[in-house]
């Protein structure tokens, strides 16, 4: 037989893991609000960072991108770059990158369809997002089977309905 204490100190000790009066809100954390606390782990060394972007800065100045739109060529064009009409092809000058580096926000404020889900989006801030659409889905009733428009309508339910998860992708 089980000693009537040592159930009450298992009863204690299963009572504060779900969380007593008052202390519910100190063990929910604010998933809008949540820093990364770790330095970021460089994949590539300074000079390989270095080379990659001369290489970006060489492709953009040489060879171009191509440009489909009419309209971003004249935009491209009205800003400096050289734009060739016959072949749709805009060629961007290092000044011209090193200018839109250089005028890139440190963090961005994406405006959800509610305030409370407002996120900002900046170094270190970390953001959990759902995969994008329902391919293909399984449920215990139908099994697998190809995603359908009411599946991706649930998806979005339940990403709406969690705190963790801060958008769709």
């Amino acid at each position: 037989m089980v000693d009537d204490a040592a159930r009450d100190g298992r009863r204690e000790r299963r009572r504060g893991r779900t969380g007593e009066a008052g202390s519910e809100s100190s063990r929910r954390p604010n998933y809008h609000s949540l820093k990364n606390p770790f330095l970021p782990q460089p994949i590539f060394s300074d000079d390989q960072v270095a080379a990659i972007h001369e290489t970006a800065l060489r492709v953009l100045e040489e060879l171009g991108i191509k440009v489909l739109l009419p309209q971003a060529r004249e935009h491209f064009a009205s800003a400096g770059a050289l734009v060739d009409p016959d072949t749709d092809m805009v060629r961007i000058g290092r000044d011209m990158v090193t200018a839109a580096l250089a005028s890139a926000p440190r963090s961005i404020h994406a405006h959800a369809g509610s305030r409370a889900r407002d996120l900002t989006l900046e170094l270190g801030s970390m953001t959990f997002l759902a995969g994008c659409g329902a391919p293909n889905v399984t449920d215990r009733e139908r099994g697998r089977r190809p995603g359908t428009l009411a599946d991706f309508e649930v998806l979005m339910r339940l990403v709406q309905h969690f705190d963790v998860l801060h958008m769709l992708e």
